[in-house]
C-alpha cells in the first residue's frame, strides 16, 4: 500500500525513498521516536501514540480508498465437507462477536482495553477509527469485493483472478444470520 501511495503522489518508491522492513508496529514506532527513521507506516494504536508525540499523519490508507480483507474466516473445503456443523458453529460465534463489536461500543471498549492492554481512551480512538470500516453483515460484495481482490492480486503479482466463488463464499455467514434472527439474538449491552 505504501508503494501505491508514494507512486500516486509522484514519488518512485525504488528511487526517491528507502523502504526498510522493521518488524512490528511498536518496533517501527520506537525507531521513529528515537530518530532512527524519518517516517513509518503505523497501525492503531501506535499511530495514536505517534500523534501524541507530535508526529503528523501524512496519509491514512482507509481514507485513500484502500480496502483489504481483515478478520476473514478461511477453511479448507475438506473441513467444510467432513465437519460442517463445527464450521457453522464457528461462523455463528464469529458473527456474534462481529455484531457485538459493531453495535455495542461500551462493551467493546471494555473488551479491547483488557485484551489489548490499552487504556479506555485509546481503545475508544481505536474503535472509532475502525468502526466505519465494518460492513453491515460481515460480508463484502460488488465493487468492494472487486477492488479488494484486484489490490491483493496486484500485490501478489497475479494477472488473472480466480472465479469469485472460489475466493468468497458467504453462505455460512448468511446461514448464521438467519439462525441468530430465528433465535431473536441481539448484541448485549
Amino acid at each position: 500500500m505504501l508503494r501505491e501511495v508514494l507512486g500516486a503522489n509522484g514519488l518512485d518508491p525504488t528511487r526517491d525513498v528507502t523502504i526498510l522492513a522493521m518488524g512490528a508496529a511498536d518496533t517501527r514506532f520506537s525507531a521513529l521516536v528515537s530518530g532512527a527513521i524519518e517516517a513509518s507506516v503505523l497501525i492503531a494504536p501506535t499511530s495514536f501514540y505517534a500523534k501524541d508525540h507530535g508526529f503528523r499523519e501524512l496519509a491514512a490508507f482507509q481514507d485513500l480508498g484502500f480496502v483489504l480483507p481483515s478478520g476473514g474466516i478461511v477453511a479448507r473445503d475438506e473441513i467444510l465437507k467432513t465437519d460442517p456443523l463445527t464450521a457453522e458453529r464457528f461462523v455463528r460465534a464469529t458473527i456474534m462477536g462481529f455484531l457485538f463489536m459493531r453495535d455495542n461500543r461500551p462493551g467493546t471498549l471494555k473488551v479491547m482495553s483488557r485484551m489489548l492492554r490499552i487504556d479506555e481512551p485509546t481503545a475508544a480512538k481505536l474503535y472509532d477509527s475502525s468502526r466505519p470500516t465494518l460492513t453491515a453483515d460481515g460480508t463484502v460484495t460488488g465493487d468492494t469485493e472487486k477492488k479488494m481482490t484486484g489490490f491483493i492480486l496486484k500485490i501478489a503479482g497475479v494477472k488473472d483472478a480466480p472465479p469469485a466463488d472460489k475466493l468468497y463464499d458467504f453462505s455460512l455467514v448468511r446461514k448464521a444470520h438467519l439462525a441468530l434472527q430465528a433465535k431473536g439474538w441481539q448484541p448485549g449491552p
